[in-house]
């Protein structure tokens, strides 16, 4: 519980009697203090080293996975790591082979989250926007060039605040009409033939319409 909530929780949920039962007859508070909690980064697999076993190393790294994918509140490429996760847990096996396997999955999916970290240094993604835009992009036009896609994805940002349609607090409830301008607009944008590698159909609501106009959503945020 403390590996994947953080802090002091583990005992300090518990009632007064079975906490005391804990302190007189255990060492578990003093335990659970130093368990390590992983953050993801690109020193995460190194760090596990320390753990004695396949199935030690998978458990925190799942954990690690859980409360950065799932419990966050990364973006997109997140969001899609996170499935990845949920379906891997959802498969349980004892087995050392098991284990070991169990853990070369958690390994990719970590790689991918620290990896993702990088990105907008990387791909000059810096502007608000630009990068939760990309990894949309990107994931509905996978077999399209990396540095293609981070140029779509800074081209439709530009045209947007062009037109002021980004201007803070857009995509507040009470501004629909401004959400709905936003959405309009990218995808009238998105019928340029400047983007047609995309490959995304132009019609009225294209798969990646509403997951883009979320994740501009939350760089206004």
């Amino acid at each position: 519980r403390r590996r994947q909530r953080g802090g002091q929780a583990t005992y300090g949920e518990l009632s007064a009697k079975t906490l005391e039962l804990i302190r007189q007859n255990t060492a578990f508070v003093d335990l659970a203090e130093a368990l390590p909690v992983y953050r993801i980064d690109a020193n995460t697999l190194t760090d596990l080293g320390e753990l004695p076993t396949a199935a030690d190393k998978a458990a925190a790294l799942e954990a690690a996975l859980t409360q950065e994918l799932v419990e966050g509140e990364g973006g997109f490429t997140y969001r899609l790591l996170g499935e990845r996760l949920v379906l891997l847990k959802q498969r349980r096996d004892s087995s050392d082979e098991a284990a070991a396997a169990r853990l070369q999955e958690l390994a990719e999916i970590a790689a991918e989250a620290a990896q993702t970290k990088q990105e907008p240094d990387r791909l000059n993604l810096k502007a608000p926007g630009e990068y939760g835009l990309y990894t949309v992009l990107r994931a509905f036009a996978p077999n399209a060039e990396e540095s293609y896609v981070a140029e779509c994805a800074r081209r439709m940002v530009a045209h947007l605040r062009t037109y002021q349609l980004l201007t803070p607090g857009w995509s507040q409830p009470i501004k629909g009409a401004a959400r709905m301008r936003v959405e309009q607009s990218l995808l009238a944008e998105s019928w340029n033939p400047f983007y047609a590698a995309l490959g995304f159909p132009q019609d009225a609501d294209p798969p990646f319409l509403k997951p883009a106009v979320e994740e501009l959503a939350k760089a206004d945020a």
